[in-house]
């Protein structure tokens, strides 16, 4: 660990060796790619407070690299009606082999065993696509699940080269994808750019 940096509290070191200490996960925002360092972001609770710490970290001192936790684990961590709309929103996306994941406070109540939802919480998906079609099969199924729960399905849709999409800007963009354009975030940056570049990207 070469530094840690935290806008909002002094006690960010403390619980930083304390995660480390107990080999929970870290996430791995965009890197900058003239770094010889990496960037590794941490969310903590300390007295009812939410905090966000930000860790740089040599290359050699990450033990594993592993895929966001899949929502079909996280599944006891909401009520009997949620999980049940979850559940189906999951077996909708498998049996056309959509894997889905979770983050923000929902995968980190996963990691740490701790509360980090409130409820103005949103639940954070990432799922995978490649073509059009699949856009709108994915969107539509996240369209239909958020309809039926009490908290707003936010999260992002990845492209093939890790550009990602927030899904409902891509709700807005299918209605007009030869002309309005996303924003897209990708592994050094964000940018613009319309549903058909990302698209034929994908097969570049």
């Amino acid at each position: 660990m070469q530094s840690v940096a935290c806008c909002t509290t002094d006690h960010a070191e403390h619980f930083v060796k304390q995660w480390i200490a107990e080999g929970k996960a870290f996430v791995c925002p965009r890197q900058n790619p003239q770094s010889n360092t990496m960037q590794l972001g941490l969310a903590f609770v300390d007295n009812g407070i939410k905090h966000r710490a930000f860790l740089q970290a040599r290359f050699q001192d990450v033990l594993r690299s592993e895929e966001p936790h899949e929502l079909v684990d996280c599944l006891g961590m909401f009520g009997e009606k949620e999980a049940m709309v979850l559940r189906l929103l999951i077996e909708e996306l498998k049996a056309a082999s959509f894997p889905l994941y979770v983050f923000g406070s929902v995968a980190w109540e996963k990691i740490s065993g701790k509360p980090y939802r409130t409820d103005k919480s949103d639940l954070d998906l990432l799922c995978d696509v490649t073509t059009i079609q699949e856009l709108r099969f994915v969107t539509n199924a996240f369209a239909a699940a958020d309809r039926e729960l009490p908290f707003s399905i936010d999260g992002e849709l990845r492209f093939p080269k890790d550009h990602c999409v927030n899904w409902r800007e891509v709700v807005a963009a299918l209605e007009h994808h030869d002309e309005l354009e996303v924003l897209v975030k990708g592994e050094t940056g964000v940018a613009m750019s319309s549903l058909d570049s990302l698209l034929e990207a994908s097969y570049a």
